[in-house]
């Protein structure tokens, strides 16, 4: 009896989830925060709904809770971030996933511009670059961006012009 495909999917799915649920606990961070940080990360990273894919679909989400789970530092950085996100969630009506995209967008910009060095900023910058790192490295992000290759160790010295078109028809 072959493997049929919703089976295969359902159970690749579920490894997914389970392999994201042991990075949340290795990390110490329950379940409803770890889906509160990938809501971040999707908010941070949505895709477009056609070529880029949201952050978790590229599982940016179980790199960043890797990095939460190898660094002290990093993790204290992270609840206290959480902390300050469910608490401007709280205050904008309900939990940050439940929101709208211009709320939760709105969430982000206020914590950008806080205090320098605060938890909201320093968490908000850190996974930021995080986030970007682990999704602009991986090469089912660049179809999206027009890119067909890493930035190195060719470079892209025509980075001023549009990307230029393989299709001949187009030329």
């Amino acid at each position: 009896m072959g493997l049929k495909r919703r089976t295969f999917l359902a159970g690749s799915m579920a490894l997914t989830a389970g392999a994201a649920t042991t990075e949340a606990s290795a990390a110490g961070l329950t379940e409803s925060r770890a889906a509160l940080l990938r809501a971040l990360l999707d908010t941070l990273l949505p895709g477009d709904g056609a070529e880029l894919p949201p952050a978790t679909a590229l599982k940016v989400d179980v790199g960043v809770l890797r990095e939460i789970a190898r660094s002290e530092r990093f993790a204290d950085i992270v609840a206290a971030g959480l902390d300050w996100v469910e608490a401007e969630a709280a205050r904008a009506g309900g939990r940050f996933a439940e929101l709208d995209v211009d709320t939760r967008e709105n969430i982000f910009a206020t914590g950008f511009a806080a205090e320098r060095g605060g938890p909201a900023q320093a968490f908000l910058h850190r996974l930021r670059l995080r986030a970007f790192r682990a999704y602009y490295t991986q090469p089912e992000s660049w179809a999206g961006l027009g890119f067909t290759h890493p930035p190195q160790p060719f470079g892209y010295p025509d980075y001023d012009k549009p990307p230029q078109t393989t299709d001949p028809d187009k030329s």
